[in-house]
């Protein structure tokens, strides 16, 4: 039996078009959408950029000045999760730290680290609290049942800020570039 290659070539083309087509739907109607319309109602949020792969959802976010991580940050994070109906979900601000920013955040790491090390977080955010940060820079930190977010901002200038996500385990703790 001789196997036809055009036949052969266009069933191959139609079964990868109708699977990557499929993924490609599932990613847009289902995932994509229903967060961008979420996002689209949310008015702490100037701009975002949704990437969706197997392995989760991705957003980045460009937020207001009164955004908080507390009041809205982690309910906006459960709220992708439900509506993207995707259990890894990773939510990021945009940040651009001046040199202000990173020395703040040089300062305040060994605290962060040893605190999660430690497990001891209420005296963790008591210490960042009590520390002494430059006038101009305010300090937010919130928690959920993997990660410690640190936000600090430059209280007069809106778009310097910088963000990190801290694992709570320790076995997936990093030490980053830039601390």
């Amino acid at each position: 039996m001789k196997i036809r290659p055009f036949p052969a070539v266009v069933s191959l083309v139609t079964a990868l078009a109708f699977l990557f087509g499929g993924w490609f739907l599932y990613q847009w109607l289902d995932v994509k959408q229903p967060v961008a319309e979420l996002l689209d109602g949310e008015k702490h949020i100037n701009r975002y950029d949704i990437t969706v792969t197997p392995a989760g959802v991705t957003v980045e976010l460009d937020v207001a000045p009164d955004f908080s991580l507390t009041r809205d940050y982690l309910v906006l994070m459960e709220r992708i999760r439900d509506e993207s109906g995707e259990q890894n979900v990773t939510l990021s601000l945009l940040d651009k730290p001046n040199a202000d920013l990173q020395t703040t955040w040089h300062d305040l790491y060994f605290i962060v680290a040893e605190g999660i090390a430690n497990k001891e977080y209420s005296a963790m955010v008591e210490r960042l609290k009590a520390q002494s940060l430059e006038k101009d820079v305010d300090l937010q930190v919130a928690m959920d049942e993997n990660f410690l977010y640190v936000w600090l901002r430059e209280k007069h200038a809106e778009n310097e800020s910088l963000f990190r996500a801290m694992p709570l385990e320790q076995n997936r703790s990093e030490v980053y570039a830039d601390a």
